[in-house]
């Protein structure tokens, strides 16, 4: 009867193996695809360090934060960075990663290094350098920033005049800085050469007519090779309470499926076809 039984039980084993085999798509899972992931960053002078939440776009100073050290092992290309920092002259490293988004929040000078962005926000008074090839970088109004790459478009934000002072030390594919307030535009250039572009306090561009064109042109300016940017050496630090964060600004959509996993269907389906032969073979035996 032992033998039996254990005939039985494989019997119906290799029976659910076989269905689940035969069924449309039964050996074949899928795993969905990973959406981008914001995280705030922001340098705490009571540690010495930058500290990170994950899922945040405002910092939170309630909320426990980690290390700056372990963001390098996770950030992943099309991920978003917001930075926040009153620190003077200190340096955020986020390695090669290339970024979806970069946003820049500072009332203290701040250098960033990053991989490529594609889309740069250097908020309301904000200070920084940010290293980086950018595909479009926007200013707004009274920041002061100067960008390390190349630009494709850069756009200025501002009211009745310019008051963002912008350098780049990379190339300008295209100078772009309409007035929100005014039907006029003060801007509207191309092609500036590698480390041409500077525009002081006062919204004057002081780059030399030879430098720029007034129209698009078929052979952009060369774009300048960028150094390679060192990955951060600190030593990992000890998970730290921080900052918390009121309201988060950006909602971004989801990411498109590459398809679907169900594995608690093909367990139901497996344990029902092993119920099912065990009756019929318990019936059958008797």
């Amino acid at each position: 009867m032992k033998k039996w039984k254990k005939f039985r039980n494989m019997i119906a084993l290799l029976t659910a193996a076989v269905m689940l085999f035969l069924l449309p798509e039964g050996s074949c899972l899928r795993a969905e695809a990973d959406g981008p992931v914001t995280y705030a960053v922001k340098y705490l002078a009571d540690e010495g360090d930058w500290y990170y939440q994950e899922n945040k776009s405002a910092f939170s100073d309630s909320e426990a934060a980690r290390n700056i050290y372990y963001l390098g092992e996770i950030l992943k290309a099309g991920d978003i960075v917001v930075v926040y920092n009153d620190t003077p002259e200190v340096t955020l490293n986020l390695g090669s990663t290339s970024l979806t988004n970069l946003t820049v929040s500072t009332t203290a000078f701040t250098i960033i290094n990053t991989g490529d962005i594609q889309e740069c926000h250097i908020l309301n008074y904000s200070s920084c350098s940010v290293n980086g090839n950018i595909t479009n970088a926007h200013v707004y109004d009274n920041a002061l920033v100067n960008f390390g790459g190349n630009i494709q478009e850069l756009r200025l934000h501002s009211g009745d005049e310019v008051t963002s002072s912008v350098g780049c030390s990379g190339t300008v594919g295209h100078l772009y800085a309409p007035s929100d307030t005014l039907p006029r535009t003060f801007y509207d250039l191309y092609d500036f050469q590698a480390g041409s572009l500077h525009i002081n306090e006062d919204g004057n561009l002081l780059t030399p007519d030879w430098q720029y064109s007034r129209t698009p042109s078929s052979q952009p300016a060369q774009p300048t090779p960028q150094p390679e940017v060192q990955q951060p050496t600190q030593q990992p630090v000890a998970q730290q309470p921080a900052a918390p964060s009121t309201d988060n600004d950006d909602e971004y959509d989801a990411v498109p499926k590459t398809g679907e996993t169900n594995p608690a269907l093909w367990l139901v389906c497996i344990g029902l076809l092993c119920m099912s032969g065990s009756i019929v073979l318990r019936k059958s035996n008797r």
